[in-house]
C-alpha cells in the first residue's frame, strides 16, 4: 500500500523520478506455486487461500474520457484529452519478452511426446493417452490463457487535488482510499494474477501538477506507460513459468501419486517426488537448472516458525492435533524436508530408482512410514531413517 501525497505541489515529473507507483504481480501466488508440490497449497508465510474472489472491473471516474490508443488505454479530464492521446501514441512498443506463457505453452507441445515418455518412465506408468491427454488440457490450454485473462490496466492522468476529490467521493475502491489522518491517498500498487481465471482491472494513477508544463506532463506519461509495459510483460512471463512449474506438478500427483493413497506418515516421499520430477521436467522448457528451482522447493519460508528437522518425517503430527493456525506453516516445513531428502536421496543412489519405488508401493501397499523407508532401502541399498527423523 502506498501513500501518495496528492498535493497541488507535486510534479509528475518528481512523482516519476521518486518512483512510488510500480505495477507488479503478487509475488504470494508464484511462491505458493513453486512450495504447493503442485496443489493448490499455499505457502505457510502467505494468507490462506480462500474461494476465488468475483472479476472486479475498474470503471473511469465521473467526466473522465477514455482514450485507447493501440493496446494502451487511460483515463483523463477532456480538458487533457488531446495531449494524453499524443503522448501515448508517441509511446515505443515495448519488447515482448520471449518466455510469455503463450511461448512455454508452445514448448511443452513441441517437447509433449518426450515429456510423456519421462513421466511413463519415471512414475512407473502404463497409459501414455492419460498423460497426453493432461498435458493437452491441463497444461497447454491453461498457459494459453494466462495472457488472455491477464489483469487490465488503465492509466489515470489526473492532477493531484483532483485525485483526492474523486477518491474522497467513492471512487477507486478497493484499490484507493483516503487516509484521514493525513489526508493522503492510499493506493494498493499490486496487479493481482491469479492461477485460474480473470485478473482484476488495475488503475495507475499518473499525477502531476499545476506547474507542470505541457513538455513534462508528456513525457513523464510516456516514460511511466514504458517501464509500466516493460514491468507487466516481465511480470506475466514469471508467472508463466512458474505456472507450468506448478501444473506439472499436479499432473504427476494426479497421474501417479493420488492413486497410491499414501498416509500423512508417507506424504514427504510423495512431495519429493513431485517436485523433484517438476524441476526436472520444466527445466528444458524455460531454461532453469532444477537445482535453483529444487533450493526454492526445499525453503519452508522465512516467516515460517516451524523448524523443518524437528519434524519426524515417519510420524508427523496429525493436522487435526496441530492448532489450526499452525497448519500451514508444520505442513510447508515437512514439504521443504520431504523434498530435500528425496532430492538426497536420488543423488545418493539414481533418479531410476523412484519408479522402482512407486511400483513396490502399488505391489505391496506399506502401512506406515517405517514400512515405507524399508522398501526404499530393500530397492536401493539406502536405509533414510537418520535423515527422516526429528532432530534434537
Amino acid at each position: 500500500m502506498h501513500l501518495l501525497d496528492a498535493k497541488g505541489c507535486q510534479s509528475m515529473h518528481s512523482y516519476q523520478r521518486r518512483a512510488l507507483i510500480s505495477v507488479s504481480i503478487c509475488a504470494a501466488a508464484l511462491i505458493g506455486l513453486l512450495l504447493a508440490g503442485g496443489s493448490a497449497e499455499s505457502r505457510a508465510d502467505d494468507p490462506p487461500a480462500g474461494s476465488q474472489p468475483a472479476y472486479h472491473k475498474a470503471e473511469a471516474p465521473a467526466g473522465f474520457k477514455t482514450i485507447k490508443v493501440g493496446s494502451i488505454t487511460a483515463w483523463a479530464e477532456p480538458a487533457d484529452e488531446k495531449w494524453v492521446a499524443e503522448a501515448i501514441a508517441a509511446v515505443k512498443p515495448v519488447t515482448r519478452p520471449s518466455t510469455m506463457p503463450s511461448d512455454v505453452a508452445t514448448k511443452i507441445e513441441a517437447k509433449k511426446a518426450e515429456i510423456v515418455a519421462m513421466m511413463k518412465a519415471d512414475l512407473a506408468l502404463t497409459d501414455d493417452k492419460a498423460l497426453t491427454t493432461y498435458l493437452d488440457d491441463k497444461v497447454i490450454a491453461p498457459l494459453k490463457l494466462l495472457e488472455v485473462n491477464a489483469p487490465t490496466v488503465y492509466f489515470l492522468v489526473v492532477d493531484g487535488e483532483k485525485l483526492k476529490d474523486i477518491v474522497r467521493s467513492g471512487w477507486g475502491t478497493p484499490q484507493f482510499s483516503i487516509n484521514r489522518l493525513t489526508n493522503l491517498v492510499n493506493y494498493d500498487a499490486n496487479v493481482h494474477m491469479p492461477a485460474d481465471g480473470r485478473g482484476d482491472d488495475a488503475v495507475i494513477p499518473l499525477i502531476y501538477g499545476p506547474q507542470d508544463t505541457p513538455d513534462q506532463k508528456s513525457a513523464g506519461l510516456k516514460e511511466r506507460i514504458m517501464m509500466n509495459e516493460l514491468q507487466r510483460l516481465n511480470n506475466i512471463a514469471q508467472f508463466g513459468q512458474i505456472r507450468a512449474l506448478g501444473l506439472l506438478m499436479e499432473g504427476i500427483r494426479h497421474e501417479a501419486i493420488e492413486p497410491l493413497k499414501l498416509p500423512r506418515s508417507q506424504e514427504w516421499f510423495a512431495t519429493g517426488v513431485v517436485n523433484w520430477l517438476g524441476a526436472k521436467y520444466i527445466e528444458p522448457i524455460i531454461g532453469v537448472d532444477a537445482r535453483a528451482i529444487l533450493a526454492q522447493l526445499t525453503n519452508p519460508g522465512e516467516r515460517n516458525p516451524v523448524n523443518p528437522f524437528n519434524i519426524n518425517l515417519m510420524n508427523p503430527t496429525a493436522e487435526d492435533i496441530l492448532l489450526p493456525q499452525a497448519v500451514p506453516y508444520y505442513n510447508a516445513s515437512l514439504r521443504a524436508r520431504g523434498t530435500a531428502v528425496v532430492a538426497y536421496w536420488v543423488n545418493k543412489t539414481a533418479e531410476g530408482m523412484i519408479p522402482k519405488v512407486l511400483g513396490e508401493i502399488r505391489t505391496k501397499k506399506p502401512a506406515d512410514g517405517p514400512a515405507l523407508v524399508k522398501i526404499i532401502e530393500a530397492v536401493s541399498g539406502q536405509d533414510l531413517t537418520p535423515v527422516l527423523i526429528e532432530r534434537q
